[in-house]
């Protein structure tokens, strides 16, 4: 796998098959932990890249394994996201910093009927500002919202917020 790292040019990380299953067990064991979890109930909105690890470590590996239902975007498009969201009645959306404030704009042009199914964003990838949290926060508060930091070398997540 490559990794732009902190520079920004490419290089390349060797992941063993021993890392991608410790992720996989590490994400059912966190998931599952969640919301008293049936995977069933639970639809997760792709748009991220499922060449980077963290699409990959969660889309790929990480909700198959749970038996998720997946509605992939073949492109991010604000107005499309609100949509998929609706109609599929998606609850969990694992997005990245740029994602989340166009989210937040978005959600603020809605009904109050729309975005009803989501129960929890995560956020990771890059840093993200207080002020794009607790404005997301303030313009959805139904929804629990997670951020996390991780590095392509240690197969994506290393640590994890707790709910807000």
């Amino acid at each position: 796998m490559y990794s732009s790292g902190t520079t920004g040019a490419s290089k390349g990380v060797v992941l063993t098959h021993r890392n991608l299953i410790a992720m996989i067990e590490l994400f059912v064991r966190f998931e599952a932990s969640q919301y008293d979890y049936l995977s069933l109930e639970n639809v997760y909105l792709a748009v991220l890249p499922m060449f980077h690890i963290y699409g990959l470590s969660l889309f790929v590996m990480g909700l198959l394994s749970l038996g998720s239902a997946i509605v992939v975007m073949r492109k991010f498009d604000a107005n499309e996201m609100v949509k998929a969201i609706d109609r599929y009645r998606v609850t969990h959306f694992p997005v990245v910093p740029p994602l989340l404030m166009a989210l937040t704009a978005r959600a603020k042009g809605v009904s109050r009927s729309s975005l009803q199914s989501l129960k929890q964003i995560s956020c990771g990838a890059a840093p993200l500002s207080r002020k794009s949290i607790e404005e997301f926060v303030q313009t959805l508060p139904h929804v629990d919202f997670i951020q996390g930091y991780g590095m392509t070398e240690s197969t994506a997540v290393g640590t994890r917020g707790f709910n807000t």
